[in-house]
């Protein structure tokens, strides 16, 4: 059987191919499963049934990439089943929906071939329960179902600038030309391009070979281009030279085409751009289509397939893909009616554009396509730039905005999402959900061009949730503008404008909302930070000498900014901002041609407001330094162009923290491309002496703590949830810390930190001069040197054995420190007897416990559990009556215990694991498999468990010694006698 054929049966015999779906999708009526299995071999995009997206299963195709389909993946690999198929799905609550469904002779079905999700397709029906995630709202199949239909043809609120209150298109007619007039007028900036001249006139002679003029303006070309082009002039009438003196006017693209115009005869206006010459045919075709027709403009495409479209008005314009400069023919009086372009500080193009617009707007437009290859422009930050400043005007309506009442008890949330972000915007849509009596919030979300299958995806969201509304703007604009685009259509009186990959959680949009019920304050800054628990990328704008902002504590712990909390900053800085609503459309929201972060400092500066700090309103946003965003150095160029003096402030806000700034220092951004970045004075801060912390009682220390994970899955890192907890009890203890993820380690602020604390896992990582260096080995313990170990000043180890091995054979004391548990989510009120019969805490090479189930008849309920988070765990083992944990293969028989077991153990479960050693560390609540049969202790728990009082006392005293608690007052308590150790020094005295 051939690969394809293999896979086209797979696919056909997986249950979840719905027809009339697919036919949706291709525009056909899908003919049985095998056609429907070669329209999905044939687009690996395609989503075969409503509830599996493969852009949202596998993102990027990268999982995936060696399958036809990313089904297919999904139904060879069991691990790929534990991925979610839709956000509306959650894993767990499939697998347990599963679980529960039962034949007519009351036992459990068989799981079908294409595994959990085809078994409850197969079983659902319209009022099934969908298994949706915590945070999804209750919905029943038949209700997704009708929306996710609705998804595929109708879209949300569409922004073109009628339904957005935009300027429209009045039926007015184009004031004629003089009949002696040329046909067209064709517009050249000449300036230095003596070379190219005569190669650009025949040109124009080739498209219109009788009734044009050229008119050619030179700004004081440096080289022949003044005699070239008069030797011209002489020879060919059509040809029109205007000079323009440069110390009169400042030379540009925009100015001499406008100059040009000026001195235009012609019947219509088309522009030669020297760098992009037009294609064969492209002007005869546009000035003879526009000679027939009644609108102001013409715009060719080329090779779109598309038929003429006549008079369209800007917005339709906008949902074009980006035209080209000479792409786009202009009647001369219908330019003139206009103004011309308004735009003078950007480039030919995007004037041009905006005066196409603007055209539109008042004549019309047509656009005719014309056959060959499609050459886009490529896209960038000044394309999007320049088209926003154009359509600007055409899809806001600010007077009608702030006209608009708006709701004093709802704060809106607008967020601009991008085809690689999605997921952030998804996040938002299922977080924005209150419960009862808690604030109200609405959610806009704002999506340019996005891959159908993520259009799908917010859609639907957006039509079953309430507090959901989607907008659908035009492609290639700047995030500002999509934001300015979302706070026009908000409702709230209090409103956070919100960039792609930035996550608030709902509390911190509320609580920095509040802080606007003091009328003084105008702006909030949220705490902007790399990961929970990690560094501060922003706490405000901070500026030197020049208005070029760099984030105030940026690189520094979360704890520092604490006293600055509820302080004026000098501006924002950063991906979001919450403010009044009026004040943001006073100021006509943010400026479409600023980039992140720098057009909300603009902002901030523009309306003169006091902006304070929030920092229980945290945001975490994907970056480094806000200063390597690609748009930072022409932002920041804007900036101090804008507000040449930086505004007062920054250094006593350093000194407010416990710091001071003794100096500035130069530190290039990180500009697009290969070129110099901008220089940018960061501020050079000494933190107070050692003696002064060690003064304080309790003595205040600044911690880093160190993990393995890297920055955007230290969420589903165990290590770094470690590393969370363990921050958490250490500044319950006045402690000032840090957790670092393995691409922070370079963050100069550590040099200001006195404890270096290594969870020590995939790498190893070098000492940092300070008081103290700790290394605790919580994993990959065989790759471990003495020489590493050696050069901290303390060395603990999760595995005791491993510690007392490596103690003797190494001649350095390596003390034992085993994993623990969070007592807010593990502790002894959580004992009970259970209601299913077995969890299994499945691990990545087994997630389905396939080898579990194998073993055990039908009637015995086996749940299975992957993820690692706490709420979800501990909910799971409140209901299992048996609990069975086998570690991974590489950890069978050596290495640390799982922090599972822990967590399991807290709880007073009753544990089966295949650790004989575990019994001696928790009790009696665990036994090992090599000494208990795994279906009699699922029959009989109670032969083989300590009673239900007795398991409680156990995890009492378990919570005594392996709580996060006891290990934080531990690692401090080593750390002070290592102080007075070194220093003779007594802490606290």
């Amino acid at each position: 059987m051939s690969p394809s054929r293999a896979d086209r049966l797979t696919l056909v015999r997986c249950g979840l191919l719905d027809l009339e779906w697919i036919g949706e999708q291709v525009g056909h009526h899908v003919d049985g499963p095998w056609a429907a299995a070669d329209e999905l071999l044939a687009d690996r995009t395609l989503s075969p049934h409503p509830l599996f997206e493969p852009a949202w299963f596998d993102p990027d195709g990268s999982a995936s990439a060696h399958h036809a389909h990313p089904l297919l993946w999904f139904l060879d690999d069991p691990q790929a089943r534990r991925r979610t198929p839709h956000p509306l799905v959650g894993v767990e609550q499939l697998y347990t929906a599963v679980e529960g469904i039962l034949d007519e002779r009351g036992n459990r079905v068989r799981v079908e071939e294409g595994g959990v999700l085809a078994t409850w397709v197969f079983h659902a029906g319209a009022s099934t329960p969908l298994p949706s995630p915590p945070a999804a709202p209750r919905l029943t199949w038949g209700r997704f179902r009708e929306a996710a239909f609705r998804a595929l043809h109708e879209p949300a609120e569409v922004v073109d600038g009628r339904r957005a209150g935009g300027a429209g298109r009045a039926a007015t007619d184009v004031p004629s030309s003089p009949g002696e007039a040329p046909l067209v007028s064709v517009l050249l900036r000449a300036t230095d391009r003596a070379p190219v001249l005569r190669e650009l006139l025949d040109q124009v002679r080739a498209e219109v070979p009788a009734s044009w003029e050229l008119v050619a303006v030179d700004e004081g070309s440096t080289d022949d281009t003044a005699s070239v082009l008069a030797g011209i002039a002489h020879h060919e009438p059509r040809v029109r030279v205007v000079s323009l003196d440069p110390a009169v006017q400042e030379p540009g693209t925009v100015a001499a085409l406008a100059a040009a115009a000026s001195a235009a005869t012609g019947a219509s206006l088309a522009v030669l751009d020297p760098d992009s010459p037009w294609r064969p045919g492209h002007l005869r075709a546009a000035v003879e289509h526009l000679t027939g027709s009644r609108s102001g403009a013409v715009v060719t495409t080329v090779g779109r397939g598309a038929p003429t479209r006549p008079s369209l008005d800007a917005g339709d314009l906008l949902h074009l893909p980006p035209a080209e400069t000479g792409l786009v023919v202009v009647r001369r009086p219908a330019y003139h009616a206009v103004g011309g372009p308004a735009a003078t500080d950007v480039s030919g193009g995007g004037a041009w554009f905006d005066l196409l617009l603007r055209v539109a707007a008042r004549y019309g437009a047509d656009v005719l396509d014309r056959p060959g290859r499609p050459e886009d422009p490529p896209p960038g930050p000044s394309l999007a730039m320049e088209r926003s400043r154009a359509a600007a005007p055409v899809l806001l309506d600010w007077d009608a905005a702030a006209d608009r009442a708006r709701d004093p008890d709802l704060v809106s949330v607008v967020v601009a999402t991008r085809d690689d972000d999605v997921r952030t915007a998804v996040s938002w849509c299922l977080g924005i959900r209150g419960r009862p009596r808690a604030a109200r919030v609405e959610l806009v979300v704002v999506a340019g061009a996005l891959e159908p299958g993520r259009r799908r995806v917010l859609r639907t969201l957006a039509s079953l949730l309430a507090d959901v509304r989607l907008l659908e703007a035009p492609g290639e604009l700047t995030t500002s503008l999509e934001l300015d685009l979302g706070l026009v259509a908000s409702t709230g009186d209090r409103v956070a404008l919100v960039r792609p990959r930035t996550r608030l959680k709902r509390g911190s949009v509320v609580r920095a909302a509040d802080v606007l019920d003091d009328p003084q304050v105008d702006l909030v800054q949220p705490l902007l930070v790399t990961h929970p628990g990690g560094a501060v990328l922003s706490a405000g704008a901070s500026f030197g000498t020049c208005t070029r902002p760099e984030g105030l504590l940026g690189g520094h712990p979360v704890a520092d900014a604490t006293p600055l909390d509820r302080r004026q900053v000098p501006a924002p800085f950063g991906p979001v901002v919450v403010a009044r609503a009026a004040l943001l459309l006073d100021a006509r929201g943010l400026d479409p041609a600023l980039p992140d972060g720098v057009a909300e400092t603009d902002l901030g500066l523009r309306t003169g407001g006091r902006v304070v700090l929030a920092t229980d309103a945290t945001a975490r946003v994907r970056a480094s330094d806000l200063t390597d965003d690609p748009g930072y150095d022409a932002g920041a160029r804007e900036l101090e162009r804008r507000h040449p003096v930086p505004p007062p402030g920054s250094d006593e806000l350093w000194r407010a923290a416990g710091f001071e700034v003794v100096a500035r220092r130069n530190r290039a951004s990180a500009p697009p491309g290969d070129g110099p970045g901008l220089l940018v004075p960061r501020a050079v801060v000494t933190a107070p002496a050692l003696r002064l912390r060690l003064a304080e009682r309790p003595p205040r220390l600044r911690w880093t703590i160190d993990t393995s994970a890297v920055g955007n899955a230290a969420d589903r890192n165990a290590g770094s949830s470690e590393a969370r907890a363990i921050a958490r009890e250490l500044e319950r203890l006045d402690q000032r810390v840090a957790v670092d993820t393995r691409d922070l380690r370079a963050r100069g602020t550590r040099d200001l930190d006195d404890v270096l604390l290594v969870l020590r896992g995939q790498d190893s990582v070098q000492p940092r001069p300070g008081l103290a260096n700790l290394l605790w080995v919580v994993g990959h313990q065989e790759q471990v040197s003495p020489s590493e170990a050696a050069g901290f000043d303390l060395v603990y180890a999760a595995d005791a054995s491993w510690a007392r091995s490596r103690s003797e054979a190494w001649g350095l004391e390596v003390q034992p420190l085993l994993p623990a548990f969070d007592q807010r989510w593990f502790d002894p009120a959580h004992t009970s007897d259970g209601t299913h019969d077995l969890l299994v805490l499945s691990n990545a090479t087994d997630p389905e416990a396939a080898h579990v189930r194998a073993v055990l008849p039908s009637d015995v309920t086996v749940t299975t559990m992957l993820g690692r988070g706490d709420k979800a765990l501990r909910q799971a083992l409140d209901s299992a009556a048996v609990v069975l944990y086998e570690h991974p293969a590489t950890r069978r028989h050596a290495g640390p215990l799982s922090s599972r077991l822990f967590r399991a153990a807290a709880t007073g479960a009753r544990i089966l694991t295949d650790r004989p050693e575990a019994r001696a560390v928790l009790g009696g609540l665990v036994h090992s498999l090599d000494e208990v049969d795994l279906l009699d202790a699922v029959r009989s728990p109670d032969r083989f468990f300590p009673a239900l009082d007795e398991r409680r006392r156990i995890a009492t005293e378990l919570a005594r010694d392996h709580s996060y608690e006891v290990r934080a007052r531990r690692l401090l308590d080593d750390v002070l006698a290592l102080v007075r150790r070194r220093t003779g020094v007594e802490p606290g005295s």
